[in-house]
């Protein structure tokens, strides 16, 4: 069966600065396969070859990309924890801190009235 089947193929974009190296040569390797066969006829066991070898690369890129976004999802969760619990401990010091400021400022009245006192009583 003779039909050219990559007609239908997008091009190539040309920013391939945003492709990793190790997919670039694959890339660049299948372009090349492309520009070649592209006037010969299709054997479709080698397009079968190089499309189950895209696969295998693209899930092994998927894969990698997975990992890398589970390990940092796992370090910011992490890193929340320990401010979550950062946070909890400085409102802990900060209760202990106005609790007593207001136990202190019940003893400092209660010694005011009490110097009051005495000061009225030295006035008689």
């Amino acid at each position: 069966m003779s039909y050219d089947i990559f007609s239908s193929l997008p091009l190539p974009t040309e920013k391939t600065e945003q492709i990793p190296p190790h997919q670039l040569s694959l890339i660049q390797k299948i372009e090349e396969l492309i520009r070649g066969m592209k006037s010969m006829p299709v054997d479709q066991n080698k397009l079968l070859k190089i499309v189950k070898h895209w696969n295998i690369q693209m899930d092994k890129s998927i894969q990698s990309l997975v990992k890398d976004w589970q390990q940092n999802c796992n370090k910011m969760m992490h890193n929340l924890q320990l401010t979550q619990k950062e946070n909890k401990e400085l409102l802990n010091q900060k209760e202990k801190i106005l609790s007593d400021i207001i136990h202190e400022s019940a003893e400092l009245r209660n010694e005011s009235k009490l110097m009051l006192t005495n000061i009225k009583e030295l006035l008689r």
